[in-house]
């Protein structure tokens, strides 16, 4: 669903191992060049897993619930057909484009000294009068271009802007001519020197894979944000719809399966208030109980984690929200690498991990030492009344066992499930629990077996899980 813009290197003096420089080791040797051969790969992806098989009853392959906006015509308060969106690139006109700019089909080029524009990998360029004398030969080309052949393309003789003629949107090789980028390309189904496919073109009617600026996609040929603060109508999973920049169930909970391919992996903010009493929290049945600077996370996890505390009030009328502990930076790094000083062990919370508050019986579902009444306050490292700084020391505890069980047992319905991390002393709690709700017929074999995957005691490396849980996914 997200449309990348895939590019292709170019002409870059001197450096041989660049695709599109020349063959053969020193540009000298031979002055021709390369058009890559760009082959994209597609992306995304779904759950393997429709609503509920995991959860209730035997495991059976499902199929996605209808949602999301009719086909065929604008949603109130959307653009018409034909208007930019925020973040929808203004396509040139036709023949608009001098040497050097960034182009996507031959069209886009303007002709130059009565010689035809031609797209190479990206760039504008002109193309050549006769063959090239020789590289680099001016003779060929209009003022402030030279000509070099490009020898996957027959030889073609195309003359390159200088960087001193002309303003270059992509790189000044080291011959002082406007060179393609990086991974840049153009597409080939307009472009006779381009190897790229339709999403080298700006998102259009015309072209519905096509690129859109920076935090948008290109959806049915027109550039949608996703839905953010900065995207308040923007686009939602399937089942939810976007209410002032935050997703929103449409009926009931909606669904935890993320269907906008490869935008699921996206690190996005949680949607949340600091403050358990806020009827906000309530409503969501979690608060942030962290520095909102930690509270980013997997868009698929927050689409689970949503669809989770909202069953809770569910099957729970009365519960209380639950607090979110550290998730992960918006940059996908460990909570505290902001200051240098990260609260974590290396290789977790970059956007797959969850450290959440216990469901307690005392009312306030917080990030708290849980061990005894509740009452332990000390610091990890420090021994308590009921905790060794490590671990619980004693089988007594504030958790809410059913509530507890039954909210991982909602988490483990995502299909990337890895393990849970609790205190050494709730182990043989939670597997009680875990095989009265099989026995029952409340979970499926497939739950009752992601949750045998439990982490706990020391020799895990599963301390200081003594008043908050751990759910990790893998990538």
């Amino acid at each position: 669903m997200i449309a990348l813009l895939s590019l292709a290197s170019g002409c870059v003096d001197g450096d041989p191992d660049r695709i599109g420089s020349p063959q053969g080791g020193d540009p000298q040797d031979d002055g021709v060049w390369v058009v890559p051969d760009d082959s994209p790969d597609a992306g995304g992806g779904s759950p393997d897993m429709g609503l509920g098989d995991a959860l209730v009853g035997e495991p059976e392959p499902g199929e996605p619930e209808p949602g999301g906006p009719e086909p065929g015509g604008p949603e109130p308060g959307e653009p018409e057909p034909g208007e930019p969106e925020p973040g929808e690139p203004d396509a040139p006109g036709p023949g608009a484009l001098p040497p050097g700019s960034r182009c996507a089909c031959d069209a886009d080029c303007a002709d130059q000294g009565g010689q035809a524009g031609v797209c190479v990998t990206g760039i504008c360029m002109i193309r050549a009068s006769d063959p090239c004398a020789s590289q680099g030969s001016a003779a060929e080309c209009p003022d402030g271009l030279r000509c070099w052949p490009i020898r996957n393309q027959g030889n073609a003789p195309v003359c390159w802007p200088d960087c001193e003629a002309f303003a270059c949107e992509g790189t000044c090789d080291g011959d002082g001519s406007c060179a393609p980028g990086e991974a840049m390309n153009c597409d080939a189904a307009c472009g006779e020197l381009c190897t790229g496919d339709g999403t080298d073109r700006p998102c259009g009617a015309d072209n519905p894979s096509g690129y859109c600026d920076e935090g948008a996609f290109c959806e049915g040929g027109r550039c949608t944000g996703l839905c953010s603060p900065e995207h308040p109508a923007g686009i939602c999973g399937q089942g939810f719809e976007c209410q002032n920049g935050a997703c929103v169930p449409l009926e009931g909970c909606g669904t935890w399966e993320c269907d906008l391919g490869q935008a699921c992996d996206d690190i996005v903010p949680v949607p949340g208030v600091l403050d358990p009493q806020d009827p906000a929290a309530v409503a969501a049945g979690y608060y942030i109980d962290t520095r909102r600077e930690y509270a980013y996370l997997r868009r698929d996890l927050v689409m689970l984690l949503q669809w989770s505390t909202c069953q809770m009030r569910e099957r729970f009328p009365e519960i209380g929200p639950l607090g979110l502990a550290d998730l992960t930076q918006a940059d996908g790094r460990i909570p505290g690498s902001d200051v240098g000083n990260t609260r974590h062990p290396s290789g977790t919370h970059d956007g797959s991990d969850l450290d959440l508050a216990y469901y307690q019986t005392d009312g306030l579902s917080d990030a708290q030492i849980i061990c005894g009444d509740g009452s332990d306050d000390n610091p990890n490292g420090t021994r308590g009344r009921y905790n060794d700084g490590e671990f619980c020391t004693t089988e007594q505890n504030i958790v809410d066992i059913e509530q507890q069980v039954f909210f991982m047992a909602l988490m483990a319905q995502h299909p990337g499930w890895r393990i849970v991390g609790i205190d050494v002393t709730l182990a043989d709690d939670v597997e009680e629990e875990v095989a009265r709700l099989r026995s029952s017929g409340v979970i499926s074999p497939v739950v009752r077996d992601r949750l045998q995957s439990l982490g706990y005691g020391r020799a895990g490396g599963w301390q200081f899980h003594h008043h908050h849980i751990h759910v990790s996914y893998f990538d």
